[in-house]
């Protein structure tokens, strides 16, 4: 079998395309080749897979790339930002493309039900008429399939619940005592928020939590961690997203000031390579996710694969991952973070048992797994 991805990928800023690397080499090893369309002009350097890219003056190329490889499955991972400056170069491919060439089309959809609150009619409006040129839509969360079928009136037979699963993370605690010494933790406990800086992450509800815990005194000896920058983005449209991001990350600083936090909350915004992140984490005596919204998070399932204690916002399918084996509150309740917080770092066991449950999900959420779910809904489509 062979699908072709149309979807970011490594070095590529984007979460998206790491999330499609692991799905193709997971494939791969159930015998599955992959190639990849990328949403715009990038040049992947030292890349062990064949592609192309979506362009204005591209598009017979697309079309030749597509005849030559020949692909039994079209998938794309789609966010609506990934794609703002190449929506019509996507159209052309969906309705000219894959109707010449009669090639079965997936989209992985991310972040689907926050889209539609955003865009509202117009949201619905635009993915039902997606609905008509693509075969399967999958999704990361139970709330996001009913929400294609309610509000967009798209058929459940044509929407698919597909886990995010595990991440593949090399158990590295080489650089563990450098990191230490780097960000100058001594023997502080660390509260760990690890991704790139933007409104929806919530962060404010983490420093805001912080102020809670140190005015009442409720722990010491602690530290906060917010590893992470604002991702830089391509293309006019996305830059306004980019300076959105920057003006937050500064106002994150100032309040940080603002309540003379300084000691206490540090911005780390520097590079962390693969080897360093499974150390990072390792570090933490709990993670942070005070999301304002989400429906999923490969942050969430770096923690559960490394593992470690993880206090998240009850929304989406961070909720629906978490629920009965985790530590979830409400979203932007400072108050109840600061109580869960304060919970599972005075409570060893607690935490302990924290991460024995998150060993049950091993099996069933692992890549290889994920793959496989994968592999059997192409099967229905390329049998067919």
């Amino acid at each position: 079998m062979k699908v072709c991805f149309l979807s970011a990928y490594p070095p590529m800023s984007n979460a998206d395309g790491y999330y499609t690397k692991r799905l193709i080499n997971n494939l791969k090893k159930i015998s599955v080749e992959s190639n990849l369309i990328l949403p715009c002009p990038f040049k992947l350097k030292d890349a062990k897979i064949e592609y192309t890219y979506l362009g204005l003056f591209n598009w017979r190329e697309t079309f030749d790339f597509l005849k030559k490889t020949s692909p039994d499955i079209i998938h794309i991972i789609y966010s609506i930002h990934t794609y703002l400056s190449s929506t019509f170069h996507l159209w052309l491919l969906l309705v000219v493309h894959t109707k010449l060439l009669k090639i079965p089309v997936f989209v992985t959809i991310q972040e689907a039900e926050t889209w539609l609150r955003r865009l509202g009619f117009c949201g619905a409006v635009y993915y039902k008429l997606m609905s008509h040129f693509v075969d399967m839509f999958l999704v990361h969360a139970e709330s996001s399939k009913q929400a294609l079928v309610n509000n967009c009136k798209i058929p459940p037979t044509k929407v698919s619940h597909m886990f995010h699963g595990f991440h593949e993370i090399e158990p590295n605690t080489a650089p563990l005592e450098k990191i230490k010494t780097r960000w100058n933790l001594n023997e502080n406990r660390v509260i760990l928020f690890f991704g790139f800086i933007r409104p929806s992450k919530g962060i404010e509800n983490l420093i805001e939590a912080v102020r809670i815990i140190r005015e009442n005194r409720l722990l010491s000896n602690f530290i906060v961690l917010i590893v992470g920058s604002v991702r830089k983005r391509e293309g006019l449209l996305n830059k306004l997203f980019q300076k959105r991001d920057e003006r937050y990350n500064k106002y994150l600083k100032e309040l940080v000031k603002k309540y003379s936090l300084d000691k206490v909350v540090k911005f780390i915004e520097e590079f962390i390579p693969d080897e360093e992140v499974f150390s990072v984490f390792s570090l933490s005596d709990v993670v942070v996710l005070p999301y304002n919204s989400a429906e999923e998070s490969g942050i969430l399932h770096i923690a559960l694969s490394v593992p470690r204690p993880v206090i998240a916002t009850n929304i989406g399918g961070i909720g629906e991952r978490l629920k009965n084996i985790g530590v979830l509150v409400p979203p932007k309740s400072p108050q109840s973070l600061a109580e869960a917080i304060t919970n599972v770092l005075s409570d060893n066991e607690f935490r302990e048992n924290l991460i024995k449950r998150y060993t049950s999900l091993k099996e069933s959420l692992s890549p290889i797994e994920i793959a496989r779910i994968h592999y059997n809904l192409y099967k229905n489509y390329v049998l067919e």
